[in-house]
């Protein structure tokens, strides 16, 4: 379990256990190893119903499972940050399912890809993240100086 996320979990940190959640499966989106399932458990038991938002109903969800490939789940995931719904929740891990089935015997169970974030304007995962982690700071930052 992410030491981040059980850190969130005792602050009651809704908004955050979300982001590491939605982290977690980014970067393993392999969901039948376990890791976002445990983790999505764990934040269930500590928030309970809390956890989740009203869902909107806005996301088209593919029905065919075809359809339902790697880069539908980045389109999943990123509806999450908007809208962190318990029926978008369970899309994305059917989907992640289906996207990155089970690992066989034959195959090393750390070969997993992490999803890269693709839209029509094709931004670099990169600097997404760093992107990301300038905000967070500036978050920090300007929080600091309001305490």
């Amino acid at each position: 379990m992410p030491e981040k996320l059980d850190s969130y979990l005792m602050n009651k940190d809704i908004v955050n256990v979300r982001r590491e959640l939605i982290k977690i499966l980014m970067v393993n989106p392999k969901v039948s190893d376990g890791v976002f399932k445990n983790a999505l458990h764990k934040a269930e038991q500590e928030l309970g119903t809390d956890l989740y938002e009203q869902g909107s109903n806005t996301f088209e969800k593919k029905v065919n499972r075809k359809q339902w490939t790697a880069d539908y789940l980045s389109k999943i995931i990123r509806n999450l940050r908007s809208e962190f719904s318990k029926d978008l929740v369970k899309h994305a891990i059917e989907v992640a399912d289906a996207a990155y089935p089970s690992v066989t015997a034959s195959k090393d169970l750390d070969q997993h890809q992490p999803i890269h974030m693709s839209s029509k304007e094709e931004k670099p995962v990169g600097k997404m993240v760093l992107m990301g982690i300038g905000i967070i700071l500036l978050i920090i930052i300007i929080a600091g100086l309001l305490h």
